[in-house]
């Protein structure tokens, strides 16, 4: 075995997860709230960018749950370390609504599109659900108003860290969210209409996907992004006409070794290490 090369690859590589463990995390991909065309009634009103759409706490089998699906442009690979999305809470603003209080687990599960989302982040405990939470507004002033009532909610941001997760470029993946709710409360989720939302939207992929359960904890995507086929994997939220994304916003790294660089990695290590041992 040529030990000169070998050492000069896995040198190579060390640099490179040497920078990116060093770099900082920056946002790779955002659906951002809406800044404009808030609340209101969508019934009179078909100008309204924002809503939500409820997920489910239902067991294998039945029910949905909400998400969406996304792809980084460009070439090689991006680490996703976080996904955060925004919770409609089921109380009224100035209550106490945080998550927390309402949900004894959430679960973001993430994988390929069209695939089995085998992954999963699970938050379990009260401290966990509220050191991921953090209680946000439209434009910093403004709660979420819901379509069948003149309340208005809380919306907290809720982020899963942590997930190292190496994803290609050009690639769909998909992701969805469950929480458990405490004493009947369901997960909403917000979207918005990015065609007049005023926000950042990286990506038009007609509306949100719905996610069925086929067992816990692994679910399926009913459908392949962009399509949407069939289109009950892509529903209109009622009174509202308009297509919807999923809010959320993703950061993590660009331009990571790709998955089998890693092995190599680990496998030249070992080589080396009995190589050293030999001479000694």
């Amino acid at each position: 075995m040529n030990y000169s090369r070998l050492t000069t690859k896995l040198l190579t590589i060390l640099g490179t997860v040497a920078t990116i463990s060093i770099a900082s995390a920056t946002t790779l991909y955002q659906n951002a709230l809406p800044t404009i065309a808030l609340n209101g009634n969508p019934a009179v009103n078909e100008t309204r960018s924002n809503a939500s759409v409820i997920g489910s706490n239902y067991g294998a089998g039945s029910g949905y749950l909400a998400g969406d699906a996304f792809y980084f442009a460009g070439s090689g690979y991006n680490r996703v370390d976080s996904i955060t999305i925004y919770e409609m809470s089921n109380g009224i603003a100035g209550t106490s609504n945080a998550p927390s209080t309402e949900f004894s687990n959430l679960t973001l599960y993430y994988g390929l599109d069209g695939s089995a989302l085998t992954n999963s982040k699970v938050l379990s405990t009260v401290a966990q659900i509220d050191a991921a939470s953090t209680q946000v507004k439209y434009n910093g002033v403004t709660d979420y108003q819901s379509l069948y009532s003149t309340a208005f909610y809380s919306i907290y941001a809720i982020t899963f860290s942590n997930l190292n997760w190496i994803v290609n470029t050009g690639v769909y993946y998909d992701f969805a969210v469950k929480g458990v709710g405490i004493g009947g409360n369901s997960l909403a989720l917000s979207v918005s209409d990015p065609n007049h939302s005023g926000a950042q939207e990286d990506q038009q992929l007609g509306q949100f996907l719905f996610f069925f359960n086929v067992a816990s904890p692994i679910i399926s995507a009913a459908s392949s992004a962009p399509g949407c086929t069939p289109s009950s994997t892509c529903p209109t939220i009622a009174n509202f006409s308009h297509p919807a994304n999923l809010n959320f916003l993703i950061d993590g790294q660009t331009g990571v070794p790709e998955p089998s660089s890693f092995g190599l990695l680990a496998m030249g290590m070992g080589v080396l290490g009995m190589r050293l041992r030999r001479k000694s």
